[in-house]
């Protein structure tokens, strides 16, 4: 590591940058806020892109999060003023299991909930080892009398509507069952194991 630094720090252009650092980080989360706004065609007032990056507390995951659901959504200004509205003084960790909360919630609308989480609950205890296919998922859960009519596409379609914490990994060249459910940040996974 330290090999690493002292070769980067020999060039003049760069230098040494802690990315803890309140002020830095701030400045970066609200460039990328505000790119990510203008992306969506959305323009909150000034002190509401400074209310995001409050709630965002120097975390892009926050921020990554956020802009993957309003990315989906059918009425991205809506849910955009309900996070805006809904912003207080919790903490980082707390501001994110909020909006996990509220991914959580959404993806719910017109899913089992029984099917809903039992494949959060195969996502999360297979990520430590080797996180499943959506093929070995609906293969684990048609194995359950409960989910016999189970299937492939039912399964993809349930990790879909988790698209702002979840995604499909690319499938290798070796692999026929397509790739592997994975989160985007093991916060995710800390979130669900709080909720079991």
């Amino acid at each position: 590591e330290e090999l690493i630094s002292n070769v980067f720090l020999a060039d003049a252009v760069c230098r040494r940058v802690n990315i803890n650092e309140e002020g830095q980080t701030k400045s970066d989360i609200h460039r990328y806020i505000s790119s990510k706004l203008a992306a969506l065609n959305l323009s909150p007032p000034p002190a509401e892109v400074n209310t995001l990056v409050t709630q965002a507390a120097g975390l892009f995951i926050w921020c990554s999060t956020l802009f993957k659901y309003l990315e989906r959504s059918d009425n991205p200004t809506y849910d955009l003023n309900r996070f805006i509205s809904g912003a207080d003084a919790r903490g980082p960790l707390e501001q994110l299991y909020t909006l996990y909360d509220s991914v959580v919630t959404s993806a719910a609308e017109g899913t089992s909930k029984d099917l809903q989480q039992a494949i959060l609950g195969i996502v999360f205890a297979s990520a430590s080892n080797r996180p499943l296919s959506t093929r070995a998922i609906s293969v684990l859960l048609t194995s359950q009398a409960a989910y016999e009519r189970g299937s492939e596409d039912a399964v993809r379609r349930v990790t879909q509507k988790f698209h702002a914490v979840l995604y499909e990994s690319a499938a290798s060249t070796t692999s026929s069952t397509g790739g592997a459910i994975r989160a985007y940040h093991p916060s995710f996974y800390d979130y669900i194991q709080m909720k079991l």
